[in-house]
């Protein structure tokens, strides 16, 4: 939906754009789960409407509610704002005020360098939907790259799932009781710089990052009714990232790394390196493969805030590049440690014009009880998603 306006006397053009979509989600555990009372059953319906207004060429105000209702988990029914946020462009200048999404990386099992905003983690267990961020942004472009300052005034706790909800280990995460080091509750300056540049075939990112972990240690602790919980704890750390990407003809070369020094932990450092490359039109088709292959690895171990310490993650991507956009991407992430093996698969086709269906399937095998995942080996689930466009 579109609409056009001449504003006089200015004739400056005003345009608005709406779209989004609504989408119901139905997901299976074939397995009781290890918390009690969970359901192997759930259903959940969200709305996700992106509302643009362009005034002129150089300025737009983006509005981006969301909003979940679920049938049994009360913190996955929840609201939120993704984007509410004006951009200028002032010559080489562009400025963004208000909620936003940033994204930064580029391999495919884990983004690393991806610091400014904070996993939203009752939507899924990937890491990939964020929670919008309070910002102030500064980009700059020049001939040898683009120069960006972000300031963020006011810092954001992950979601976890509710006591209803599912995946979710036995240990009851205590959202009430969660804190962090700065002692300034969520009032607090964090703020990131970042340089980007294309030089020949290689895109790359630099990064810095001052201010609250979006990644909480989950520490031991009593509940109200004095039964032992996890409650989150975000440390203050300054983060320095670095993310590559080499396009030689029918390759890709990825990589990410960070250095993460905190108030309560020694520096630590992580990266995640690989490869894809694909293969065009198949058998004679429209369709591309992509093979992908990276390798995760996290000087903390065991004490890592994700599982991937030492880890191998191979991977399918399928592009059938047809009119119904079928896209199916499956892979396995091996601990090279414990020799736990983690397997998804995600599949999308359109439906017509207006309609997509989308199949989820996630499942742990041989879990080791040393693993970080051991919690959540009875949480396999297939999901299936059909989402109405407009």
């Amino acid at each position: 939906m579109t609409g056009l306006l001449y504003i006089a006397p200015a004739h400056a053009e005003f345009e608005w754009d709406l779209e989004g979509n609504i989408e119901a989600e139905f997901r299976a555990f074939p397995n009781d789960g290890l918390a009690p009372d969970t359901p192997d059953i759930n259903t959940s319906l969200s709305i996700d409407p992106i509302v643009e207004m362009f005034f002129g060429r150089d300025h737009s105000v983006t509005i981006n509610p969301y909003f979940r209702i679920d049938q049994n988990d009360g913190r996955r029914t929840h609201f939120d704002v993704r984007q509410l946020k004006w951009i200028g462009v002032f010559d080489d200048l562009e400025v963004r005020v208000g909620f936003d999404k940033v994204f930064w990386g580029v391999t495919e099992s884990v983004h690393l360098v991806d610091i400014v905003n904070q996993d939203d983690g009752v939507e899924d267990v990937d890491g990939e939907d964020k929670l919008g961020q309070p910002l102030v942004s500064l980009s700059y472009w020049t001939e040898i790259g683009t120069f960006t300052a972000i300031l963020m005034p006011y810092f954001r706790e992950r979601t976890f799932t509710g006591r209803d909800g599912r995946p979710r280990s036995p240990l009851f995460v205590d959202t009430k009781q969660d804190f962090n080091a700065t002692g300034s509750n969520n009032w607090h300056a964090d703020f990131a710089l970042r340089y980007a540049h294309t030089f020949s075939v290689i895109d790359l990112g630099v990064s810095y990052f001052d201010g609250i972990s979006r990644d909480p240690m989950l520490l031991p602790g009593l509940g109200e009714a004095g039964e032992p919980v996890l409650i989150p704890f975000y440390d203050k750390i300054s983060q320095v990232g670095v993310d590559i990407q080499a396009t030689i003809d029918a390759w890709l070369l990825k990589f990410e790394g960070i250095t993460v020094n905190g108030r309560n932990q020694d520096r630590s450092w992580s990266f995640a390196a690989g490869l894809e490359y694909t293969f065009y039109q198949v058998f004679d088709s429209d369709a591309d493969i992509g093979v992908l292959v990276e390798y995760l690895w996290d000087s903390r171990g065991v004490m890592a805030p994700t599982p991937f310490e030492s880890d191998l993650f191979i991977g399918l991507r399928w592009e059938g590049n047809d009119e119904q956009t079928t896209r199916v991407l499956g892979g396995v992430i091996f601990d090279m440690d414990t020799g736990t093996k983690n397997v998804f698969v995600e599949a999308s086709r359109r439906l017509g014009d207006r309609w997509r269906i989308t199949i989820d399937a996630r499942f742990s095998i041989d879990v080791s009880p040393t693993d970080p995942t051991f919690p959540f080996r009875k949480d396999d689930f297939v999901q299936l998603r059909l989402a109405r466009f407009f």
